[in-house]
């Protein structure tokens, strides 16, 4: 629909009259001026189709419209709520009882502006993660995969083992060599690195998200939410490798002064369809002055 929209930009307004003219029999446009009194002239009958393409014009403007925003829904990970070990997302369950659910809010795990890529939050000097709960047999580090290429992970929090309940936080300096980066998991048992941007985490062939994101929003009942903040809790395994679950509550970390997503950046399809909207209104305008 978007390149439909965008190839009617490209035709002018009278060759779009034109064929909507020839298009139409003469008794149809006959029909349409019925009930004047006067004479049907061929500037008449013009005017009339114009006034057709005018509407049809901003029918296909408002379609491709409608169109682009169904065509981009939120999109995220699925989370197995039957876990043994508990539940990460559900009322009673690991985020329910740390946050409370109602103040948190779920973040896209793909597309613009989700938590495949991390950037410093403006203004602040230093950013923290703090380990809230750990539901694995398997051992951890956390950290970042600076820039979006390295594979090389700097560890924020260092072996995290099974029971350890108490929360464990790290802050340190923003590092200013780099702005934008992934966050990463080393699995001490397989000695696999996973990475927030899904494109990185190949297994037998098969790219896994390992991680799922949450803002802290509201802190109603929970007095010492700290609203802004991120939840990313991590899925340590891959399909395929024994004892995978896909339950997404291996480890939980609240992080602080970091946010997801890239700058966005408007569609091609979009951007045609918004620069047709505004052609076709500055035309319109022209007509009636």
């Amino acid at each position: 629909m978007a390149l439909v929209v965008f190839l009617y930009t490209k035709l002018s307004h009278n060759l779009l009259l034109t064929i909507l003219y020839f298009t139409f029999p003469t008794w149809v446009i006959q029909g349409l001026l019925k009930g004047s009194q006067k004479s049907y002239t061929k500037s008449d009958m013009e005017k009339t189709m114009r006034i057709k393409a005018n509407s049809l014009f901003s029918a296909f403007i408002g379609l491709g419209l409608a169109l682009t925003c169904w065509a981009t829904p939120i999109t995220t990970t699925p989370i197995n709520t039957n876990s043994s070990e508990g539940s990460l997302a559900t009322m009673n369950g690991i985020l329910d009882s740390l946050y409370g659910l109602e103040n948190l809010q779920r973040v896209n795990d793909v597309g613009t502006n989700s938590d495949q890529i991390w950037s410093w939050v403006d203004g602040v000097d230093s950013w923290s993660a703090t380990v809230q709960a750990k539901h694995a047999a398997y051992s951890h580090d956390f950290g970042i995969l600076p820039g979006l290429e390295s594979d090389n992970l700097i560890t924020i929090v260092d072996s995290i083992y099974f029971n350890n309940t108490e929360p464990r936080s790290n802050s340190y300096l923003i590092d200013d060599s780099f702005q934008t980066f992934r966050l990463g998991l080393h699995v001490f048992n397989t000695d696999l690195t996973w990475s927030s941007q899904t494109s990185e985490n190949l297994y037998r062939g098969l790219y896994t998200d390992h991680m799922v994101t949450w803002q802290i929003m509201d802190n109603a009942g929970f007095e010492d939410n700290q609203i802004g903040n991120y939840v990313v809790a991590w899925e340590d395994l891959a399909p395929g490798q024994c004892y995978y679950d896909g339950d997404y509550q291996d480890l939980v970390v609240e992080l602080s002064g970091v946010q997801p997503g890239t700058p966005i950046v408007p569609e091609p399809a979009t951007v045609a369809i918004l620069a047709a909207g505004a052609i076709f209104l500055v035309r319109r305008d022209k007509r009636r002055a």
